[in-house]
């Protein structure tokens, strides 16, 4: 009985997690579309929305700060590629770890 009852727990408090990864992923496409489009400032927006949710995420802050950086925000840009590849998941690419 609180094998299960754990389990219900875990898989409730686990569903707005995934949510919210949908979420960033669905932006982050958006604003590759924009970017390959060539449409900065839609991009910028698109990749914004992914950094409210997860303003850790190695992708967003990379993306975010090469939008910004062909925009010629150049303080931004560095300020989020920086934070980019200071993240652990950077660190463990870097490692070959996964």
């Amino acid at each position: 009985m609180r094998y299960t009852l754990f389990l219900y727990i875990a898989i409730c408090c686990s569903l707005p997690s995934f949510a919210q990864q949908k979420q960033v992923r669905s932006s982050i496409r958006s604003g590759n579309r924009y970017y390959h489009q060539e449409n900065l400032k839609k991009a910028e927006s698109e990749y914004r929305k992914a950094y409210e949710i997860d303003s850790m995420n190695t992708q967003v802050l990379y993306n975010l700060g090469t939008d910004m950086l062909m925009q010629r925000d150049l303080a931004q840009a560095s300020k989020m590629l920086a934070r980019a590849a200071e993240s652990d998941k950077a660190k463990n690419k870097l490692k070959g770890q996964k």
